[in-house]
């Protein structure tokens, strides 16, 4: 069984609303938008791993806030895995020593920041748990990721536009339980969605008719606070067989 648990689901900020972040049977961090305010000092430090899909603050913020809770507990360890792209980012832009520390050099024991590439298409895996990286179609390089532990898997969408390659492996595979997919903004915004690479409803369900499979269960995520409640009303008008829910905070979903 995988534990799958909702830290944050939102894509913007407002009192008790978390940004993107979802906890793997304890240990695996899906992106850190939402961690050291949701979690106990003695959960965080179960985390061993975080896999980061892109560059985006919203899906990063915590990251540094997470490791300086770990500072001089020995030979505590965090392995951040993500495209090379990703990698450089957060090493030039984020843990500099002017916006904050670096914690891959600094040596109170060992350090405690340890940077892993991935590339897409190329699965590894963390513990029990596999993980398959597909590129998707964004502003920066940004990933999907497919997630299978003992022949059940999941599949998390990350910021996206129209994009193809996702679906079709999800189409090949038949562990797939539940996708969990973005839409941020009403369909009235349709031209700022393209612009910033993000779903609207009606884009939305353009991109998951494609799945084949209708007992798959899809989530939708990340969005934005401002039109949380029309999006919510355009999806549920949306005509379509698929079984559709709102992802919320604090969910734990169990497969």
């Amino acid at each position: 069984m995988m534990k799958f648990k909702v830290l944050g689901a939102n894509g913007g900020s407002e009192k008790n609303k978390g940004l993107t972040s979802f906890l793997i049977d304890d240990a695996i961090l899906i992106d850190a938008g939402n961690v050291v305010s949701t979690l106990t000092i003695e959960e965080q430090q179960s985390i061993e791993h975080i896999i980061v899909s892109h560059s985006h603050l919203d899906h990063i913020k915590d990251i540094p806030l997470l490791i300086d809770n770990f500072i001089e507990i020995p030979d505590k360890k965090v392995n951040v895995y993500s495209l090379e792209e990703t990698i450089d980012s957060l090493k030039h832009n984020f843990f500099n020593n002017i916006i904050f520390p670096d914690f891959a050099m600094i040596p109170i024991h060992d350090p405690i920041l340890h940077y892993n590439c991935i590339k897409e298409r190329e699965r590894f895996n963390l513990n029990s748990i596999s993980i398959l990286p597909i590129k998707v179609n964004h502003t920066v390089p940004n990933l999907a990721f497919i997630i299978e532990k003992g022949g059940v898997g999941c599949v998390f969408i990350s910021d996206t536009y129209k994009t193809d390659e996702i679906f079709d492996q999800i189409n090949l595979n038949k562990n797939i339980k539940f996708v969990i997919i973005e839409c941020s903004f009403p369909d009235q915004s349709q031209k700022l969605a393209e612009v910033s690479k993000h779903l609207t409803p009606s884009i939305m369900l353009e991109q998951i008719e494609k799945i084949k499979d209708n007992s798959i269960q899809i989530y939708i995520y990340h969005l934005k606070p401002k039109y949380s409640s029309q999006i919510k009303e355009e999806i549920r008008a949306l005509k379509t067989s698929k079984k559709i829910e709102f992802l919320e905070d604090g969910m734990v979903i169990n497969i």
